[in-house]
């Protein structure tokens, strides 16, 4: 099946029913730049990742997975563990530990601020840059909640969830949040799609704005987080 896919033109070469139905929001006519294919073996192996993939489907889907992000580095591009959202044109990405509530946090924003917030991807949105500018993608790795779009947006702002019993927001430098976002990028098993994936981040932490967010579940601390990092700007 070919599709466009942060702006890449790829053909997911033999994919089966089923994968196509998952990349199905992605799908495109065009002549594929990219061409990814798996073998049997590999989806084998990839039915393994997590204790809970138990699934031929899932196996695909993972390897196929597993041979983009390996791939996409080539291009500027790589893949990060991230809530991201657009608000009015402004990409915002949530980044958490697991459990913390980054897709608890994402969805208070959209309640807070309705049509103004898009959801480009709740889980594993693809980082690319075009003319020196990182963007945002969507994907159809994008989580449980199925939270995607298949669009990109400008990105602004990094945050760096944290539960609180009171709700706070600070700016902090790319040396300090470095070891965070490290801990949420997939990194290629290629060496050097490795290091050109380090290269990538390190130009992200320093052409964005970097914001921990402490914070309960009330949509209260989506407003304390929204009015620091959009001050000035009405809801």
């Amino acid at each position: 099946m070919i599709c466009k896919l942060a702006d890449f033109i790829i053909d997911f070469k033999n994919s089966t029913e089923a994968m196509d139905h998952f990349l199905e929001g992605y799908k495109f006519c065009g002549k594929p730049q990219l061409v990814i294919e798996v073998t049997p073996e590999e989806v084998e192996a990839a039915r393994y990742i997590t204790p809970t993939t138990v699934n031929t489907i899932q196996g695909e889907i993972n390897a196929f997975y597993k041979k983009l992000i390996d791939l996409i580095p080539n291009y500027d591009a790589f893949n990060i563990h991230a809530s991201l959202i657009d608000v009015n044109g402004n990409g915002v990405a949530f980044l958490a530990q697991s459990g913390t509530g980054k897709t608890t946090h994402t969805l208070l924003w959209q309640k807070l601020l309705g049509k103004k917030v898009q959801i480009i991807n709740g889980d594993k949105p693809i980082i690319r840059f075009l003319n020196n500018t990182p963007y945002g993608y969507g994907t159809p790795w994008c989580g449980k909640e199925r939270l995607s779009k298949n669009a990109k947006v400008p990105i602004k702002h990094i945050c760096f969830i944290e539960r609180a019993a009171e709700n706070s927001c600070k700016k902090i430098t790319s040396k300090e949040a470095l070891n965070f976002v490290f801990s949420q990028v997939f990194m290629p098993h290629d060496s050097k799609a490795a290091i050109k994936t380090l290269e990538l981040l390190d130009s992200l932490l320093k052409s964005v704005d970097i914001w921990v967010i402490k914070c309960n579940t009330d949509i209260s601390a989506a407003m304390t987080a929204y009015n620091k990092i959009f001050e000035g700007e009405t809801l």
